[in-house]
């Protein structure tokens, strides 16, 4: 498994749900797994590709990853998860249907200004589903104040999105974060700002991924299928070795 310039961290619910469906299939097929994160040197991988002490590799990185235009000349099995690319077989979610999913729920609650909280980094999946949520929520009528992620000491609202969500008759009444995970720190920030969910600002996320211990708020979220996701890719990638 390798993850380009992200880090695998076993404790985001994200990972932990893709990474136990591909532990889980590869063991089904009585196969061994090996994650390679950004704490290894890219020289260490290609050693091992190139030497044949690994078969396949799963891949979660960009387009831009420097490792993916020599896969073709290693001649590895690779297949990509999560993140569509274009020069490898894929298993991705349906990205587009989910922002359409969001955009619908919330207009059908009745919002009219809605901010949303996107990815910084170049992530393919992040940036069409709030693309698709964008052009589907300004079909059905509705606002959109676009913003990116921000973690500072404020927490996940800095003062500009602050003012969007408390002033004017017309300021927004929903945020629609990229991930579970950002929509969860962005309720924290408004339980610490005494802003009530969903009374005052309604919070969607993205994932639906399992929480080992209760959160303060049952996030609104689209359900997404990553343990599938990875069994899918280690099944896949059986099928090219």
């Amino acid at each position: 498994v390798y993850s380009g310039k992200s880090r695998l961290d076993s404790r985001n619910s994200f990972f932990m749900e893709l990474l136990g469906g591909i532990f889980v299939t590869a063991a089904e097929f009585r196969q061994n797994t090996m994650i390679h994160s950004s704490g290894w040197d890219l020289d260490g991988l290609l050693d091992l590709v190139s030497n044949r002490a690994l078969d396949a590799l799963v891949v979660h990185a960009a387009d831009n990853d420097p490792i993916i235009p020599l896969l073709g000349e290693l001649c590895v099995p690779a297949v990509a998860v999560a993140d569509r690319l274009n020069s490898l077989p894929s298993v991705v979610v349906d990205d587009a249907a989910g922002g359409e999913l969001q955009a619908f729920h919330l207009a059908s609650q009745g919002h009219r200004h809605v901010l949303t909280k996107e990815n910084p980094n170049p992530v393919s999946s992040s940036f069409l589903r709030m693309d698709s949520f964008c052009m589907t929520a300004e079909k059905l009528g509705m606002k959109i104040s676009r913003r990116y992620e921000t973690f500072n000491e404020g927490g996940a609202l800095d003062p500009s999105d602050i003012n969007t969500l408390t002033f004017g008759e017309d300021r927004a009444s929903a945020i629609v974060g990229w991930s579970d995970h950002v929509a969860q720190m962005i309720c924290d920030c408004l339980d610490s700002l005494g802003i009530s969910i969903p009374k005052d600002v309604a919070v969607v996320g993205f994932d639906g991924t399992f929480h080992s211990c209760t959160p303060r708020h049952v996030l609104t979220t689209i359900l997404a299928p990553w343990a599938r996701v990875g069994g899918t890719a280690v099944t896949l990638l059986n099928k090219l070795i």
